[in-house]
Parts: structure tokens; C-alpha cells; sequence
């Protein structure tokens, strides 16, 4: 295979080394440390299986592309990737701001129809289901609260298990938990004027993350989005679904403070002094307690208003 030293699109900081060969792309490592080979190729093999999910997936949208990774060599002394090409360059505000009206709105639409397919190519899943992802402990909410209770105290630990209890009891307040892209910054979007081909490139941090992350956050990344236009947009497609796409921002709160006490007793549980965490963890019992305070007299405070 012949491989011209014509770099592409790259990520910065680069991951990757991108460069063209015809119809087709080579990425490889921006360095040969073993280790980061190895975490590169790990990457690399993701990205694949999610492309493939979204091509695979019957009851796309489509009207846009996603580059077919056609080989992975995983060797740590020669890695590489061949993928399709994605036609056209990297949508950033100053091409997409150059383009016409009707240009833009296609663009549009072939985000939310991307946004969409990935949504829907895996099951959908729950805050709860999300909160309960093993991290380093191994181990799920209630696992992590059993670990970290001989360093509390009692009334802390019932404080923790009534504010997760409550919210678990609460999904209609939360968004849905979804698969989606997890980078979509503008050197992943292509676009080509010749073709009015919208490409999506990069599925290696593809996740599952919450819908406010993704239309607060992720989507944020592409200076030229008007990302109410797009929720907007989204929340039309899903409407027969009744899924819900912004969560309550107090329930919301809850879950992160919820999610930092677990990560915050996975540590106290891997570390060998447990005892070191003990502070941080009573911080966080105290933000819990403080946020699960404000969801009951919000939802005290409303459902008052409806009476």
C-alpha cells in the first residue's frame, strides 16, 4: 500500500497521525511508548465497534457518514488503522458560517439524525443504572456504601442510602442515559460542499452519558451549534418516545453529588489508609445532604403550585 506524507485531520492534543492513502486513511500513534500503544489500539478497537453498531443499526436516520474502519493491526510494534476517508474538511465555525442557508440546515439535520442513531444503535439506560457502573472498586452504589460505613457515621450512612433511595424512586425528573459520541469537537465533524456529505469521525471516547451532558456539554464543544436549535430539533424526533431530554436541574445536582461520593469512597476503599478519606468522604455526605434538601422542598414547592 503506497502512503504519501500528506497529514489530515488530526486531533489536538494528537492522539493520532493521520494521513491519506486514495480512498482510504492510515492513523497511527503519535508516539511508540508501549503503553500508550497499547491504550491507543484499546481506543481504536471502541471507536470500531461503535461504528459498527451505527452502520449495522436498521432503523437509522442516516443522511450523513461515518468512516468504515476497515483493519486494525494491533501490533505494539507496528499499529496502525485503516479507515474510509471522510470527503471534505473539518467543520469549523468559519466554514460553516460561509455556507448557505440551506447548506446549514442540512447540517442540522444530519446531527440530530446522528445524534439520534447513536441514541438508539444500544439500548438506552437509566441514571440509576449509570450510577451503579463498577468503577475502580468493582463494585456498585449500595457495594460502595456497605465498604466506606465502618469509617461514618450511622446517621451519615442512612442520610446517603435515603437521598439514593429517593432518587432512584424519581427517573421521570432525569433525562435518559445514552450512547453517544463523547468528542465532538469541530476536527470530528467533516464537511463537503461538493457532496453535502456531513461525516462524523473519532467514535474512540464514545460513551454512555446522560442527555444534558451531551446537548450541555459534548455538543458545546462546536462553536458554530446553536444547541437549543438542536435539542429542539431532537426533542421532536423523540416525542412519540416519551424520552425525556433535560433532566430537573435539582435531581440533577443530586445525581452528581451522589456520583462524587461514590468515586470518593472507590478511592477511600483502593487506598491502604482508608482513614486519609474520611474528611472528603463527610464533605460529600454534606453535599448530598444539602442537595437532597433542595429536590424535596422543590418538589414540595411544586406540588403545592398544582393543588
Amino acid at each position: 500500500m503506497s502512503i504519501n506524507n500528506k497529514i489530515l485531520n488530526t486531533n489536538k492534543p494528537r492522539e493520532s497521525v493521520v494521513v491519506s492513502s486514495g480512498d482510504n486513511v492510515k492513523k497511527v500513534p503519535t508516539t511508540a511508548l508501549a503503553t500508550y500503544v497499547q491504550n491507543w489500539l484499546n481506543k481504536q478497537q471502541h471507536a470500531k465497534t461503535i461504528a459498527d453498531f451505527i452502520l449495522k443499526y436498521p432503523n437509522k436516520r442516516g443522511g450523513y457518514f461515518v468512516p468504515q474502519v476497515i483493519q486494525i493491526n494491533d501490533s505494539i510494534d507496528e499499529p496502525y488503522v485503516i479507515e474510509q476517508r471522510a470527503p471534505g474538511k473539518a467543520l469549523n465555525q468559519e466554514l460553516f458560517e460561509g455556507l448557505p442557508p440551506v447548506a446549514q440546515e442540512k447540517i442540522y439535520t444530519s446531527l440530530a439524525n446522528f445524534v439520534y442513531d447513536m441514541n438508539h444503535c444500544q439500548p438506552m439506560a437509566t441514571f440509576e443504572q449509570k450510577l451503579n457502573e463498577p468503577g475502580k472498586s468493582g463494585l456498585n452504589f449500595a457495594g460502595v456504601v456497605t465498604r466506606v460505613s465502618p469509617y461514618l457515621k450511622a446517621n451519615d450512612i442512612a442520610a446517603i442510602n435515603n437521598a439514593y433511595s429517593f432518587f432512584c424512586s424519581h427517573p421521570e425528573l432525569v433525562s435518559r442515559v445514552v450512547l453517544f459520541h463523547g468528542d465532538m469537537n469541530e476536527n470530528n465533524i467533516f464537511y463537503d460542499d461538493k457532496t453535502e456529505t456531513v461525516s462524523f469521525l473519532d467514535l474512540a471516547e464514545a460513551t454512555y452519558e446522560n442527555m444534558d451532558y451531551i446537548f450541555d456539554r459534548d455538543l458545546k464543544k462546536l462553536p458554530w451549534l446553536n444547541t437549543q436549535k438542536l435539542t429542539a430539533q431532537y426533542q421532536d424526533m423523540v416525542a412519540p418516545e416519551n424520552i425525556r431530554v433535560k433532566s430537573d436541574p435539582v435531581m440533577l445536582d443530586l445525581y452528581n453529588q451522589l456520583r462524587n461520593f461514590k468515586w470518593s469512597g472507590e478511592n477511600m476503599i483502593a487506598n491502604k489508609n482508608p482513614a486519609m478519606f474520611t474528611a472528603i468522604m463527610q464533605e460529600q455526605i454534606k453535599a448530598v445532604k444539602k442537595s437532597y434538601s433542595n429536590v424535596v422542598a422543590t418538589i414540595t414547592s411544586e406540588n403545592t403550585k398544582t393543588l
